[in-house]
């Protein structure tokens, strides 16, 4: 089976978490860590995306991207990821199709990337309501949600959600694996 998916960790800068639920951050940066874990044991490719001015990736996710074999980081000056260009070159380097997208705010920068992906460059692209979240400064709504279902293929509110499309599911692996099958079908 060919693995055509990377994943692009989105804006998980310290000047877009700053004044947010710890609550909801926590459940969102576990989330991530667990991806990112799968992504340094099974060489799956990790793309950041650092909006200019707003700080570093954080340094608990940070760690674990350095232990992926086939990661990079880009500063984009936007919304869109692929504003900054070499986004695009790298994900073709990989032979990426398909992208997971994960970040912050999923109505905005996490969007606008995924769009871009969905609409110019024709890639599939997947992600979930816990790994891409939608938060402005302490509150949660079906915005994110909202935007984010029209462009993706597979688009739950839980990780578990697709796990039921599993059989046997257990745990976030299972998910991994899932998602793993369904970018891998043309």
């Amino acid at each position: 089976m060919k693995n055509n998916l990377a994943v692009l960790l989105i804006d998980m800068q310290n000047g877009f978490l700053q004044g947010r639920r710890n609550d909801v951050i926590e459940d969102l940066i576990a989330n991530q860590k667990s991806l990112l874990q799968y992504c340094a044991e099974h060489d799956w490719p990790v793309a950041i995306t650092l909006f200019a001015n707003q700080g570093f990736t954080i340094p608990e996710l940070q760690t674990l991207v350095n232990q992926v074999p086939r990661h990079n980081q880009f500063i984009k000056p936007g919304r869109n990821g692929f504003e900054n260009y070499k986004l695009r070159e790298q994900l073709e380097s990989w032979g990426s199709e398909h992208l997971l997208l994960t970040g912050i705010d999923a109505y905005a920068c996490v969007n606008a990337t995924g769009k871009h992906a969905v609409d110019t460059l024709k890639l599939k692209v997947s992600s979930s309501w816990d790994l891409a979240n939608v938060m402005d400064r302490g509150w949660q709504s079906s915005c994110g949600f909202d935007c984010l279902k029209q462009i993706c293929i597979h688009y739950p509110k839980t990780y578990s959600e697709l796990l039921d499309r599993c059989e046997n599911a257990e745990g976030y692996q299972s998910l991994l694996k899932a998602i793993a099958n369904i970018s891998s079908i043309d």
